[in-house]
Order: structure tokens, then C-alpha cells, then sequence
């Protein structure tokens, strides 16, 4: 019995290679729509309170920021307490300006989620870097994912056509 045109692209191995791309491309957009819905609802749900540094530093490590290819980092660590909850503490980012008015004392904005207030931190963003970088992988991935699906399906389908025997009534051979 001769294979469907459908049957033999899924028995082609080249089409699973071509798919390896989208696979991942998929699994890259998931993970950028949780960060990007993870970051959003920080914002939506963190609550404000009034927290106290703990101290200040200036971190030149280059795992610590990429803000505008400088590789220095001014960090600072706060602490706030909730009544029924205790104490907790965070570290973030504070930028250079930040850093030079904080001191080791000084009151400041912590935003918190009340359901875990062990996400915290010093500001509410609107979108996440990370999701967006992400994203933009995906996208490339399921651009070549396609492309590469496309031309191997197309590749067998003219290879299947030219293996196809005429049709005994027609001038023309049939198309599908």
C-alpha cells in the first residue's frame, strides 16, 4: 500500500530536525509570558510600606548589571517589618544617584506582595528585561523553525509528486 503525502512527511526525519527550532521557540515564548505576567503582577498586587536601609554598597562585579554596558552596580540593603509577619530584608538595585543620597538609617519605599512578602523590592516595573530578551529569542527560534519546516515539506512534497505515477485521464497531472 503507497503513503499518503501526510504520512510521509511525518515519517521524514528531517521535518523532526526542522521542528527542533519551534519546539524550543515555543518553550522560550512561555517562558517570557510567565516572567512578563510574573512581573506584572509584582506591580498589580505589591503593596507599599515603609522600610530602612541597612547599608549601601557599590558592586563592580559583572554578574551584577548591565545598565548601559557599565559594570558598576549600586546596591543597597533594606529591611521592613510587618506586624503579624516579622522582619524581612531584600537587596536591590538603587542606581548611582541612590546611592549617593541613601545612608545606613534612611527611610525608603519597599513594595511587597502581601500573600509573599519575600518578593520584594524598590520598585514596581512594567515590564521585565529578562521576559523581553526571552521573547525576542523565541521569536528568531520560530522564525527558523518555520522556514525550515517550510522547505523541507516543500522538498518532499515536490519529491513525492515526481515519484507519483500520471493520472491516466487527465492531460495535466493532478494537484493537491
Amino acid at each position: 500500500m503507497r503513503r499518503t503525502f501526510a504520512q510521509t512527511v511525518v515519517r521524514s526525519k528531517w521535518v523532526w530536525f526542522a521542528s527542533i527550532p519551534l519546539a524550543l521557540g515555543l518553550m522560550f515564548m512561555c517562558a517570557a509570558a510567565y516572567l512578563q505576567w510574573s512581573t506584572l503582577n509584582f506591580r498589580n498586587h505589591a503593596g507599599a510600606i515603609e522600610g530602612r536601609v541597612v547599608r549601601t554598597w557599590r558592586s563592580t562585579s559583572y554578574s551584577t548589571s548591565f545598565r548601559n554596558g557599565n559594570p558598576t552596580s549600586y546596591m543597597a540593603a533594606y529591611k521592613f517589618e510587618l506586624d503579624p509577619g516579622g522582619t524581612f530584608r531584600g537587596t536591590d538595585d538603587i542606581g548611582y544617584w541612590g546611592w549617593q543620597r541613601l545612608k545606613p538609617g534612611d527611610r525608603l519605599t519597599v513594595y511587597y506582595l502581601p500573600t509573599a512578602p519575600r518578593r520584594n523590592g524598590l520598585s514596581r516595573p512594567w515590564f521585565s528585561f529578562i521576559a523581553l530578551v526571552f521573547g525576542a529569542l523565541a521569536s528568531m527560534l520560530l522564525f527558523v523553525g518555520c522556514v525550515g519546516v517550510y522547505c523541507v515539506v516543500g522538498d518532499l512534497r515536490k519529491a513525492y509528486i515526481a515519484r507519483r505515477p500520471a493520472a491516466r485521464h487527465s492531460a495535466s497531472p493532478a494537484r493537491f
